[in-house]
């Protein structure tokens, strides 16, 4: 998690032909395990050990964690319900489309293990075996003090409530009130100078899979997530609005060249006065403060809308690491 960051920009891969699977031909392997996957979400228990940066093709990594999302959260990941995540992120119809088509044209679901193991050894290579990892001191505990007042009550809920430590929950809300301040609140190192520095709140959760990390940011960032909703819902409302007006204007303005031009027939006016100048409806803005996943032209274009900032939330570490 984090505040704003940029992002890679994400490729809409075409779709190759999905049979006759080869060692070399990575991108139809990694069709062929997404397919069987959207197919048979029983499947996911042999491949829950892949990491999304073992894909190639960021709209690939995109559909595999949409799926292991909605399998972790107890849901059903078919082509709607990830469908509906990606264009939570940001991606347009045709990414859609290729999920209606990764489905279709899977070889065979009951050999997602195998496509899974090509994928991974496809990504590690002519990497050298691993090392083991030295010895690690121990973390120190974690203690309320550190927290603002106001969220220790918010934090030690969450915590109690899903029994996972009670960092998990502190950190992803610290980046929640960040992301709320945005530019609102400077740094101005000089006394007399009128320099300012904006900072960005950086957050991660480390812990082992299986220790509720996703869980317990979802729950902490709850807030913010239902101040997005409502600002979506005032959108919807807005642009509505605006399309009327918007209508309305341009009936208007047919209606004022219409008399200009009869008036410049007969001489009574000239047509500069009656059209005079034209009054177009502004569109609304949506307001955003929290975003996953996107592009680097869709955050662009959030943040030139958004200039206070907006909270950029990653569930893999490693994925996003690997799209810098």
């Amino acid at each position: 998690m984090t505040a704003v960051a940029p992002l890679t920009v994400t490729a809409r891969p075409a779709l190759g032909k999905v049979g006759g699977l080869g060692a070399d031909d990575v991108l139809d392997v990694e069709q062929a395990l997404l397919g069987a996957l959207l197919l048979n979400n029983h499947a996911f228990e042999h491949v829950a050990g892949l990491a999304e940066d073992a894909f190639s093709e960021p709209l690939n990594r995109a559909i595999f964690r949409a799926i292991r999302r909605e399998i972790e959260a107890g849901g059903v990941a078919d082509i709607t319900t990830v469908g509906e995540a990606l264009r939570g992120a940001g991606y347009g119809a045709s990414s859609i489309a290729y999920l209606a088509r990764l489905a279709a044209n899977v070889p065979s679901a009951a050999r997602a293990a195998l496509y899974a193991a090509k994928v991974r050894e496809r990504a590690i290579g002519d990497w050298p075996e691993p090392q083991p990892l030295p010895e690690v001191p121990p973390v120190a505990p974690f203690e309320d003090k550190f927290l603002p007042p106001l969220l220790r009550a918010f934090v030690a809920d969450i915590a109690e409530r899903m029994q996972c430590p009670p960092d998990f929950p502190a950190v992803a809300a610290l980046a929640m009130i960040g992301a709320a301040i945005g530019r609102r609140v400077t740094i101005r190192p000089c006394r007399r100078g009128d320099w300012a520095v904006v900072p960005n709140l950086w957050a991660m959760l480390v812990g082992r899979p299986g220790v509720l990390k996703s869980p317990a940011a979802a729950e902490a960032l709850a807030p913010l997530r239902s101040l997005q909703d409502l600002a979506f819902e005032t959108y919807r409302t807005a642009l509505e609005e605006y399309e009327i007006a918007r209508r309305a204007a341009k009936i208007e303005a047919d209606e004022r060249e219409r008399q200009a031009r009869k008036a410049l027939r007969e001489g009574r006016a000239s047509a500069r006065e009656i059209l005079g100048a034209a009054q177009e409806p502004e569109p609304p803005r949506a307001l955003r403060f929290i975003v996953a996943d996107a592009t680097v032209e869709a955050l662009a274009e959030i943040l030139e809308e958004n200039p206070n900032g907006v909270l950029l939330v990653r569930d893999e570490l490693s994925g996003w690491l690997r799209e810098l």
